[in-house]
């Protein structure tokens, strides 16, 4: 034959391996995975407030349905000249904004909407 000889003792050596690598290793991960308190504690990550649960002041509303887009991106947290603007247009195209929702569905993020101020500036 031309081909590559193969040496008979090798061939228990392979058979070790191939149990290795399908039995043993599985095994060891399952144990490793399943065993009580073998996971490292992480922190359990922040809960973004549910868009329903966010509750503006009728103080703040009223402020938002009254201020100049400048007026808002300069005053209020979060709110920069993008987001002043989709509100401004918001309100001339369908009135004003009667809930937290309505500026979530704006694109402003649930985070920035909670972070609003309950005190706002004296009316523009």
């Amino acid at each position: 034959m031309d081909g590559p000889s193969v040496d008979t003792e090798s061939r228990p050596h392979l058979r070790v391996y191939r149990w290795i690598g399908l039995i043993l290793v599985p095994a060891v991960v399952a144990l490793a995975v399943l065993t009580p308190g073998a996971q490292p504690e992480t922190a359990s990550p922040e809960v973004a407030p549910s868009p329903l649960a966010i509750e503006l002041s009728t103080a703040t509303l009223q402020w938002i349905n009254t201020a100049p887009a400048e007026a808002l991106a300069d005053e209020l947290p979060g709110i920069g000249p993008l987001y002043a603007e989709r509100i401004t247009t918001h309100r001339r195209l369908f009135g004003s904004i009667t809930e937290a929702r309505t500026l979530i569905d704006l694109g402003i993020p649930a985070r920035v909407v909670q972070q609003l101020p309950v005190q706002v500036p004296a009316a523009p």
